[in-house]
């Protein structure tokens, strides 16, 4: 799953999806600020309880060679200026790592890094209007 904007609640975990145990990967770059909106009202395929192997989208020197990390929520983006990367651009740590899980080698993936549990936004809300309110001395 490459920079998902989350699972359907109702799909609780791997087993739900009948793949092989330990056959989800999922992943997703600092630069994708899509995938999160998207996940309004559905899970995170990269939380440890959903059970997804986690593989890094951002820049890596890997077995010696220097790879681009993921700038935005497109899987195709390089042009000949190389101002940004998708997911599946040439010489991108995704393309490789999703090149390992897809040919039998997912043991050999970069971890990459799982969400922290948050709050629910309406929670985060509140939290952000308490905190920008002058406080009383």
């Amino acid at each position: 799953m490459l920079g998902s904007a989350g699972i359907e609640k109702d799909i609780r975990n791997t087993s739900d999806l009948h793949v092989p145990a330990g056959q989800v990967y999922a992943t997703e770059a600092a630069g994708d600020g899509l995938a999160q909106m998207g996940r309004f009202q559905r899970q995170d395929p990269r939380m440890e309880s959903f059970g997804a192997k986690v593989f890094s989208s951002e820049t890596a020197t890997i077995d010696g060679t220097e790879y681009h990390g993921t700038t935005e929520h497109n899987t195709l983006v390089h042009g000949s200026d190389k101002s940004g990367y998708g997911y599946l651009d040439q010489d991108t740590t995704a393309l490789h790592e999703a090149a390992l899980t897809t040919t039998g080698h997912g043991d050999l993936i970069l971890p990459g890094m799982r969400p922290q549990p948050s709050l629910p936004l309406e929670l985060q809300a509140v939290e952000q209007l308490r905190e920008s309110e002058p406080h009383a001395p």
